[in-house]
């Protein structure tokens, strides 16, 4: 797998193939002309093909996660990890048996915005699991979605969903 550890990360015109990114930075992420291709398999490299934890700013753009696998792109999974911004602009995710993009946390007011994307064959385009309980901003602008899964029980473009509680009465704080 690719691993980086930074305090900023710059990724420009990167291609990878069969693999998976791990990306953690202390300040910003930008990702530029980042394309991933082949296949993910989850068994071996687990749920995303690229994984990114920071503290500030994600910014990915004119990128292609075109993989077939679980998700595309996880963000904010790491405890330690909540970022103020995300921007995902002028992508093009492939079809992937659950979420492309996923967004485990944020800070308190962050604003999450996917703007201009394409989307394949999905469970979920986009899915907010707020770990925090924090207040976020999600804006969805011009984005193509070629198809939604058929199970009524998973089927959307956005899922917010909390992964902590391991009940409902617990998610819903009763």
């Amino acid at each position: 797998p690719l691993n980086i550890n930074a305090l900023n990360v710059e990724v420009s015109d990167l291609s990878i193939e069969n693999n998976v990114s791990n990306i953690t930075a202390y300040g910003i992420v930008n990702l530029n002309g980042f394309v991933s291709t082949g296949t993910q398999n989850k068994q071996t490299q687990g749920n995303a093909n690229v994984k990114i934890n920071n503290s500030d700013l994600v910014r990915i753009v004119n990128s292609k996660f075109l993989n077939v696998g679980y998700n595309g792109v996880e963000i904010g999974l790491a405890n330690t990890s909540a970022p103020k911004n995300v921007l995902i602009e002028h992508c093009e995710f492939g079809d992937t048996s659950n979420n492309s993009i996923l967004v485990f946390n944020t800070a308190d007011n962050a604003v999450v915005t996917v703007k201009d994307c394409k989307f394949g064959t999905v469970s979920n385009a986009i899915r907010l699991s707020n770990r925090d309980n924090v207040h976020v901003t999600l804006n969805i602008i011009d984005c193509d979605i070629t198809e939604v899964d058929t199970n009524p029980e998973w089927r959307s473009i956005v899922i917010l969903e909390d992964y902590t509680a391991k009940t409902t009465a617990d998610a819903l704080n009763l």
